[in-house]
């Protein structure tokens, strides 16, 4: 984190989603570690945005799964996660809680995300509110043959705690890795 930042975050595969919180902003802030949610299994990638319109930021994370070992080496889960994490404190005062957090499922393992990878905040249906994209699958599949790659759309249906699936493409690929949303070629509408 660059010096001054308030906060950041980190996920760890097997330690859940915690939170580094800086002192004031001077020259070598002191970091305390608050630990969000020690009980995701698999915790990859994490971001931070406005989801649920309000003035704190929310976080979104994705999470691959339990990884298991047997006799002939990993097992890896067959779907992932991606969850919200609100703070559970309304408002935005200075040096206010981050202990509670109220989550909501975004992916659960019924939508059979392979690997949920870096997800992506845009507001892709134009009405006011952060949607998610989410790139899914697994690198290592490009080697043995598998097509479990997708891209999905995750419309932000309720202010954070309603989701509607969209899939923009599934299956064609071993993985999408990594997703932006931009106007590429000036058109006015975003690729």
């Amino acid at each position: 984190m660059k010096t001054g930042e308030k906060w950041g975050f980190s996920a760890a595969a097997s330690a859940g989603c915690a939170l580094l919180v800086a002192g004031p902003a001077t020259a070598d802030p002191n970091y305390v570690r608050t630990t969000v949610d020690a009980a995701v299994p698999g915790a990859a990638f994490v971001i931070a945005g406005n989801v649920a319109d309000n003035p704190r930021p929310e976080i979104v994370v994705s999470a691959f799964g339990q990884i298991t070992f047997g006799p002939s080496g990993p097992i890896f889960p067959a779907a992932g996660t991606v969850t919200l994490y609100k703070n559970a404190q309304p408002g935005n005062a200075p040096n206010g809680q981050i202990a509670n957090w109220n989550k909501t499922e975004i992916v659960g393992l019924a939508d059979a995300i392979t690997f949920p990878n870096r997800a992506g905040l845009a507001d892709i249906n134009s009405d006011g509110r952060a949607d998610v994209i989410l790139p899914g699958g697994f690198f290592w599949d490009a080697f043995t043959g598998n097509n479990r790659g997708s891209l999905t759309w995750w419309e932000n249906d309720a202010n954070g705690q309603n989701w509607i699936r969209h899939d923009i493409v599934t299956g064609s690929l071993p993985v999408y890795h990594s997703v932006v949303y931009d106007d590429f070629d000036g058109d006015a509408v975003e690729d």
